[in-house]
């Protein structure tokens, strides 16, 4: 059988990602690592020169004792430890392909990523992970999330109190409306509803607005808030046309 020398390949070419036959991994032209470098590549290097030595040894003495066996068994195992140990040769130029990629694609931003990089790249994989400190980073990671809930909970509670400010302005609106003898009582309601729909949007303050425009003859203007009622009444009531279906289901 033929030896496999693996350095010997021709320029393969994964996307825009070229693997010369010395060993440098191109992406977009720009050379980004030489997966040669690595330690894992030498040592399967190193064992496949070794498993090809066994080979070539094994294969001169079952030529020379042809009738001999225990020759022709030892060539079909070598053999076999052979394509493992390519097999792994060919996974660990995928894996540096996809990996180089991968660093072209993501944004660097962090210390860890520059210094994983660059031991990357000078194909120290070993170094580059133990960079990546994952207890580290999952401290970092609950605290983040902790702080999301956090804000998510504060979110809630600022929702709470827009509703309120906008419930507070509506009924400002409704008193002022009543009041048809304040000066620029007209005005002042319809500034007062839209600091209700600043505010938040609820069906009353949307609904009473258009309401109140419409009794004024400003049609025009009521009808985008008629619609924004209609649309949110729809959906009120859908999800309750869903509740009681899932209600029903359950008995």
């Amino acid at each position: 059988m033929a030896e496999m020398q693996v350095e010997n390949v021709q320029n393969a070419i994964v996307g825009s990602t070229v693997t010369t036959a010395g060993g440098d991994v191109l992406v977009n032209g720009q050379k980004v690592t030489n997966y040669f470098y690595s330690s894992q590549y030498q040592d399967l290097k190193k064992q496949l020169d070794t498993l090809d030595a066994g080979f070539l040894n094994t294969q001169q003495m079952s030529e020379k004792y042809p009738a001999e066996e225990y020759f022709k068994t030892e060539l079909l195992k070598i053999d076999g430890e052979r394509t493992a140990i390519i097999n792994k040769l060919d996974d660990l130029k995928r894996e540096v392909i996809r990996l180089a990629e991968t660093f072209t694609k993501i944004p660097i931003k962090t210390e860890r990523l520059k210094f994983a990089r660059q031991h990357f790249e000078a194909g120290d994989y070993a170094a580059a992970r133990a960079i990546l400190d994952a207890e580290q980073m999952g401290t970092e990671l609950d605290a983040l999330l902790n702080r999301d809930e956090q804000l998510q909970q504060q979110q809630a509670e600022n929702k709470a109190l827009r509703i309120d400010k906008a419930n507070e302005f509506l009924i400002k609106a409704r008193l002022t409306a009543v009041d048809v003898h304040l000066p620029g009582w007209f005005e002042k309601t319809v500034d007062y509803f839209e600091q209700s729909l600043k505010a938040a949007f609820t069906l009353d303050n949307v609904f009473e607005y258009a309401v109140f425009l419409h009794n004024h003859n400003d049609f025009d203007a009521a009808l985008p808030f008629y619609e924004k009622a209609l649309s949110a009444y729809r959906g009120l009531a859908e999800t309750t046309r869903r509740r009681i279906c899932r209600t029903w289901r359950r008995l």
